[in-house]
This record gives structure tokens, sequence and C-alpha cells, in this order.
């Protein structure tokens, strides 16, 4: 028995030795894996960021596919977030999206925490498209809220032929000068918003009807402001109940938008509609640097 429990704890010994060896292996094997695996995913990812920051979006989603780690998930979001620009970027010139809009926004700004993984000239696009998406949507939602004020600014152009229609004995609207006064220091108020608004609009020189509805509204107010003037130096205070004398009826031409639509300042809805269009697709146009048509 003595003997048989010998030998019994030699093989053990020896069981236990192979098993320490092969334990030693494994870990030796499985940490020149994972060197093995670092390296290539180290390679792939530096090939990746060099071929984003040469523009090569799809070459560098198809080699980041393969790699693991937070950069390659960071680099793979900023990846997918430039080729959806690109894919939506046509279609959105034809018809504005703010919620596809939006949705960049809120993506890149989660990427802008990110940028210490990338390559300093992706750190500049990424802050860079952040900022240009931010400021798409809070002059989108700028543009939004003057609605109204536009339509109500637009007023103007009716106002001259009001104040010629006649009643029913023939006579002119009748008026007072404080009234039409209060009502030309609101349009220029109104006025004074939108062309804020055109100023800080990037290529807002480039939508012709918005620009054309300021200096048609500026007329308007002149000549508004000219009759009021006219009628205080006829001896009038601006508290007298008057009338204009004569006709003054005014038309206001058509005018041809940039896909041959004609419209007119005095059918408001139909102006500010594609007046509405040139403004989306100039906030759209702001990201064309962005587009690289792959």
């Amino acid at each position: 028995m003595k003997k048989t429990t010998g030998k019994q704890n030699i093989l053990s010994r020896i069981r236990s030795k192979y098993l320490i060896i092969a334990a030693v292996v494994i870990v030796f094997i499985v940490a020149l894996l994972t060197v093995v695996l670092s390296v290539k995913d180290s390679i792939l990812f530096n090939s990746a960021q060099a071929k984003v920051d040469n523009s090569e979006f799809s070459a560098a989603y198809s080699e980041l596919e393969s790699v693991s780690g937070d950069k390659a998930t960071a680099l793979r979001a900023y990846v997918e977030l430039r080729l959806e620009i690109d894919r939506e970027y046509p279609a959105l010139l034809a018809e504005y999206d703010n919620e596809k809009i939006f949705s960049w926004k809120e993506k890149v700004d989660s990427l802008t925490q990110e940028t210490d993984y990338f390559s300093e000239k992706t750190a500049e696009e990424v802050r860079n498209l952040s900022n240009k998406l931010n400021t798409i949507c809070s002059l989108n939602d700028e543009y939004n809220g003057m609605q109204a004020d536009i339509l109500e600014m637009m007023d103007i152009f009716n106002e001259i032929n009001r104040l010629y229609t006649k009643d029913s004995e023939g006579h002119n609207t009748s008026f007072t000068v404080s009234e039409e006064k209060r009502k030309i220091q609101n349009w220029e108020m109104l006025c004074g918003r939108l062309t804020d608004f055109s100023s800080r609009l990037p290529g807002g020189e480039k939508v012709y009807l918005l620009g054309y509805l300021i200096r048609e509204t500026r007329g308007e107010l002149s000549d508004l402001q000219k009759a009021m003037n006219m009628v205080t130096q006829s001896g009038y205070s601006d508290m007298d109940i008057v009338r204009l004398s004569g006709e003054g009826q005014k038309n206001f031409p058509s005018i041809k938008n940039s896909n041959g639509v004609a419209v007119s300042v005095s059918g408001k809805d139909d102006y500010v509609k594609y007046m509405s269009s040139g403004v989306y697709k100039a906030l759209v146009e702001y990201l064309a640097e962005y587009y690289v048509g792959m």
C-alpha cells in the first residue's frame, strides 16, 4: 500500500508540473495574442484615421469594422455621420428636414467630447461641424418663430391701397396720422428684425426673395412716411381724422424665384412659402464643405 501511494504521489506531482507548464503556455499565448491584436488594432486605426483625414470615409469605415476599443468606436461614429450627411445632403437641398439636422447636431455634439481620440485635423472638423449644425438649428428656430411677424410686416403692401380705398359714398378711407405712425414704427421694427436675421444667415445675400422683401418693405415705409409728412405739412395734427385725396392704388409686380415661380409681395402666403424654401436651402448649403459626393 505504501509503495502504491508513493507512485501516486510521484504521478500527481508530474501531472501538476505539466499542468503548471500548460497554464503558463496558455497565459503566454493569450498575452501574445492580446499584443498581436492590439498592434493590429493600432495599425488599422491609424490607417483608418489617415483615410478620414483624406475624406475617404467608405474605406475608413471598412477598416474600422474589425477594430475594437473606445477610439475606434468614436471614430466609427464620426465616419457613420459623415457618410449619412453625404447620402442625405442632396435631398435636404430640395426639402429641408429639421429633425434630420437636429439628429446630426446631437450626434456631433456628443463627438466633441471624444476629440482627444482623433487626429488634430479630424478633431477640428468635428468642432467645426458641431458649430455649423448648432448655428443651423438656432437660425431655423429663429426663422420659424418669425413667421407671424413676417406676415404682419407684409401688411404694409396693402396699406397705401387701403388708404385710397373708397367707401360707399366715394370717399377715401379716413385715418389719423398718429395711428399710421404707430403702424410705420411697428413695421420698421419687424423689418429691422428680418434684416438682422438676413445678415446672420449664411449665404443670406443669395436668398433673392428675402433681400427683395426687405428692400420693398423699406421702400413702402419711405412712401408711407412721406404721405404722412404731406398731411401734417398741410396743417393737420397727428390726431385729426383725415383722408388722402385723389387716386393712388399700387400694383406690385410679380417676380420669379430661383425655380422660375412667379410671386408677388402682395400675395403673402405664396411669397413666404417660396422665400422660406430659399432660406432653408441656404441653411443646408452651410454644410456644403462636409459633402464630398461619395
